[in-house]
């Protein structure tokens, strides 16, 4: 089965040389090119298709463990296969030259401008001619499915596999526009790549319109999701925490109780709290130390109240609770 993308006008304009200009590594060497790759990324099989002398495999980029954004040419003419993908959601886009996508009988021709897709766990073959460029960013699985069961508000019961096809104009062109932003970004604001909240906003960013402009298994629940549930998970989150704030709460405990995963639950409180569970439950526990000791006999221990309120750290404790109380919990025991 051929995919042609031959027959598509108005491809969308792409910068041939997009700002990645970090090199990661350069080798001329076959066996040395195969192991660092594999090394860096995951383990591949690149086959020379023509003259072995033009072989330049270049890699610039940032590399991180949740997200990978990657310039990478190999001067000459060669097959690559993927081997072992086993942790990672990879985005090629086709930035000089041309390139042939295989997986199963299914042959993909991309140009310039197109994007497609390949998903972890997937045996794919990618056909490069002299002088094809790609940038590639990689979404670490594990942080993608957490993500989309946020959206969702549910735990993904099937693995997330992306459909190896090229979208539409309009959608191709939004990518475009993302990626181009994206490098440019991260390249030219050293902090943003380096921090680690300023850099969840560009990762959240990038698995958002991953989600919604390429087809996937789950792409007809994301079309039909309504955002209904997270009040109701929420709820579930906060019934929990009061219910049980004399113990030592963790997050993973009170996602088992809102049916979620622990990174859906941060996303569902930071939209719908405004802060993080551990910061909600450190508040609510603030509070109800404070109406105990207020309702406490003078003569009890303030140790023993904590104690009882499952606080832990007594002295880091204290000082959290003079920051919003403005005395110490003795102060409001003897008060």
């Amino acid at each position: 089965m051929i995919i042609n993308s031959e027959n598509r006008k108005n491809l969308p304009l792409i910068d041939p040389s997009p700002r990645v200009d970090t090199s990661l590594f350069r080798v001329n060497n076959l066996e040395e090119a195969n192991d660092l790759i594999a090394k860096h990324l995951c383990p591949h099989e690149i086959r020379i298709q023509d003259n072995e002398e033009l072989l330049d495999v270049h890699f610039r980029g940032l590399m991180r463990q949740d997200m990978q954004l990657l310039n990478i040419g190999y001067g000459s003419h060669v097959d690559i296969t993927a081997t072992e993908n086993e942790n990672y959601y990879f985005s090629q886009s086709t930035l000089s030259g041309s390139t042939c996508i295989y997986r199963n009988h299914q042959m993909i021709p991309t140009r310039v401008g197109d994007t497609v897709i390949v998903s972890p766990h997937t045996q794919y073959k990618f056909n490069l001619p002299t002088g094809s460029n790609r940038l590639v960013i990689g979404i670490e699985q594990d942080i993608m499915s957490e993500y989309l069961e946020s959206i969702l508000e549910e735990q993904l019961t099937d693995r997330l596999v992306f459909d190896l096809d090229v979208p539409n104009q309009e959608n191709l062109q939004i990518w475009v526009n993302h990626i181009i932003n994206l490098s440019q970004t991260l390249t030219s604001q050293f902090s943003m790549a380096t921090n680690r909240r300023l850099f969840q906003s560009q990762l959240e960013s990038t698995m958002s319109l991953m989600l919604c402009l390429f087809e996937h298994n789950f792409s007809d629940d994301l079309r039909n999701t309504q955002d209904k549930t997270t009040p109701l998970r929420i709820k579930r989150a906060k019934d929990y925490i009061f219910e049980n704030i004399k113990e030592p709460i963790t997050v993973i405990d009170v996602a088992k109780a809102a049916c979620v995963s622990p990174r859906a639950l941060q996303y569902a409180f930071r939209e719908e709290v405004g802060m993080s569970p551990v910061q909600y439950i450190k508040f609510q526990k603030l509070k109800a130390v404070h109406r105990a000791l207020q309702m406490a006999d003078p003569s009890q221990q303030v140790t023993a109240i904590l104690s009882d309120h499952g606080v832990l750290s007594l002295g880091h404790f204290a000082k959290s609770y003079k920051e919003v109380y403005g005395k110490t919990p003795r102060e409001t025991l003897k008060s």
